[in-house]
């Protein structure tokens, strides 16, 4: 069941995003909330062929290339018993 929260604290926000509950009451007007989102940029270089072959897939499904390839690794990992937490 989804509820709407109204306390403002990053760790309250993070919480009720992971519990799929309403977070957009959680902002002030004109103010921030500050939230540690836990990513990490990473730069990797793909081969050419490799980049054609995201760029071809990220079309057919009309996401970015940086979807396809979190998607893809996320599989990758996922079915090497990883998971997220």
């Amino acid at each position: 069941m989804k509820k709407n929260i109204t306390k403002s604290s990053s760790q309250d926000l993070d919480e009720a995003f992971d519990n799929g509950e309403s977070v957009l009451g959680m902002a002030k007007k004109g103010g921030k909330v500050e939230v540690k989102s836990g990513t990490q940029k990473v730069n990797v270089n793909f081969p050419s062929w490799m980049v054609e072959a995201l760029d071809s897939e990220s079309d057919k499904l009309a996401v970015d290339r940086q979807a396809i390839i979190k998607m893809l690794i996320n599989q990758a990992l996922e079915a090497r018993g990883y998971k997220a937490l």
